[in-house]
């Protein structure tokens, strides 16, 4: 999920834009004394007040029962006390970042993310003049990979979000399923491998046990923190998490909060690819 930190009148908060049926929203989320302040602006107001609860973990009923064993794991949990997992139930807007991180850095898709939401994002409703909305799929399902080239975007990252904004309106209607029922008719699409998968699962349905296979840094991350070894694969990563099953995600949101393995090489920019 994607939650922009705002600066509001005292002290700071979160901010968090999305289309609903209804319209557009923007959700300010703030800490009090009592939980979390939620104040909404934008015709998708009701809606988007409506999924704070899912948000912000708070129907992740399964964080209190987690208790690792491992002295790793219960050394960062001691400094974080039960690791929620949210969830958004918005799947296009999950879908176009997941998209443009296929096999580029982070930071390469948050920039492309960032010219994407100005072009095609509009302003998004609330007192925040920088937040936007994320790309709009009807105005995306009409381009043509000429014209998102220009966004260093490659045909293949292209067509696959060209073709995922025609279908925007089906796919959101998975998010109300179950998220086996509703991964396995996304699974059927092209372009929607385990890695994109697994990060859907976590993000638009919170799953607390969704490990997003295929990633280039996370089974040499998850080794080093708990065994010191600084290489891996996904082989290797699932059979490390196999004891906390049900919990997977829960453990990687922990072990992100480590230092990982210093890496062989500095990984570059992606190259430009605007005048190929």
């Amino acid at each position: 999920m994607v939650l922009e930190r705002v600066a509001v009148r005292r002290g700071e908060g979160f901010a968090w834009s999305d289309r609903f049926s209804g319209g557009p929203a923007t959700v300010l989320l703030r800490q009090s004394g009592v939980g979390v302040e939620a104040s909404a602006w934008g015709p998708g107001a009701p809606e988007a007040l409506a999924a704070v609860p899912g948000l912000v973990g708070a129907l992740d009923h399964g964080a209190a029962s987690f208790a690792p064993a491992h002295p790793v794991l219960a050394s960062l949990l001691a400094r974080a006390p039960e690791v929620r997992i949210g969830r958004t139930g918005r799947v296009w807007s999950a879908l176009v970042l997941l998209v443009l991180e296929q096999r580029v850095t982070g930071r390469s898709a948050a920039a492309t993310l960032r010219t994407l939401r100005e072009v095609y994002g509009d302003p998004a409703p609330g007192p925040f003049p920088d937040q936007a909305l994320p790309p709009d799929p009807e105005r995306i399902a009409q381009e043509s990979y000429a014209r998102l080239h220009r966004f260093n975007l490659d045909r293949r990252r292209a067509d696959l979000l060209v073709e995922l904004a025609r279908r925007a309106r089906r796919l959101q209607s998975q998010a109300d399923r179950p998220v086996g029922e509703a991964l396995a008719a996304l699974a059927t699409l092209p372009g929607l491998g385990p890695w994109t998968l697994g990060h859907l699962a976590r993000t638009v349905w919170g799953d607390p046990d969704a490990v997003p296979v295929g990633d280039y840094h996370l089974p040499h991350h998850v080794s080093f923190v708990l065994t010191g070894r600084p290489r891996s694969d996904d082989a290797e990563l699932l059979a490390a998490l196999e004891p906390w099953r049900g919990h997977r995600a829960r453990v990687l949101r922990l072990l992100a909060r480590a230092p990982g393995p210093p890496r062989r090489t500095a990984r570059g920019d992606d190259p430009d690819i605007r005048d190929r």
